[in-house]
């Protein structure tokens, strides 16, 4: 703890420095700047450096607060709480995503925040929190680009309150959404959901099908992590279907 403040408080004299030698860097610049602390950090995330790119979200947030960047913040306070999920650091997070909410960003941002503390609480099993949080996600998201994913959240958390049919048709509301760059991956994990909600209804053929779905989605999109998930989900689908099949022979 004590070297990360030393190493804090030597990053801030450098900037300090920084100022003091010369007319500061114009706010465009800054912006610039701010932006490869961000790259580098999603690059660091990627790999499992979390230390790393907890850091290097903390000096490109620090840049943006510096210049005021209300988006900049938002976007950087966003992504250290997904460092500090990731850490299992929740208290943490959500200070981080109370700091979106409470600025003056875009609409959109505050909808990803709100979210985020929805899944948070999924995560913690408060599933009445999740869904309060999950209800200001969409009022401040309305048509924005993380619509798709706020619903799918709203699917998962029906799914772990043993709500498989609201779960399906939170899913297919969000299949209905017309695709784009943001949505298409969602339109996976919708057809994931959908598949584990049919499983929990019985319906293991149903299941298998949404399942395939996705995987077609996840190749296209050529998302390695989620191909795999894909494949152990309709092989095990796969199974209990033949399974069912041996067990009951008119079903054949």
């Amino acid at each position: 703890m004590a070297r990360r403040a030393k190493r804090a408080s030597v990053l801030l004299l450098a900037l300090g420095l920084g100022a003091c030698a010369g007319s500061p860097p114009a706010p465009g610049r800054l912006a610039d700047e701010a932006l490869g602390f961000n790259q580098r950090a999603a690059k660091a995330y990627e790999r499992g450096d979390f230390a790393q790119a907890r850091s290097l979200y903390g000096r490109a947030l620090e840049i943006d607060a510096g210049i005021d960047n209300a988006d900049g913040i938002a976007m950087n306070s966003l992504s250290l709480a997904r460092v500090d999920q990731a850490l299992g650091e929740a208290d943490a997070a959500h200070g981080h995503l109370d700091r979106v909410l409470g600025s003056a960003a875009a609409a959109a941002w505050r909808a990803e925040a709100a979210a985020r503390k929805a899944q948070l609480h999924l995560a913690a099993g408060e599933l009445s929190r999740a869904d309060e949080w999950l209800g200001r996600a969409q009022n401040l998201c309305g048509q924005c680009r993380t619509q798709a994913a706020i619903i799918n959240l709203g699917a998962r958390v029906a799914l772990a309150g043993a709500q498989p049919a609201l779960a399906a048709q939170r899913a297919e509301r969000a299949l209905k959404l017309p695709p784009n760059d943001d949505s298409r991956a969602e339109h996976a994990n919708a057809q994931r959901i959908l598949g584990e909600a049919k499983l929990a209804q019985g319906d293991t053929e149903g299941a298998a099908e949404a399942f395939r779905h996705a995987l077609r989605i996840d190749q296209a999109l050529g998302l390695t992590g989620r191909i795999q998930l894909d494949q152990k989900l309709i092989e095990a689908a796969d199974l209990k279907l033949r399974q069912q099949r041996l067990a009951s022979p008119t079903a054949r």
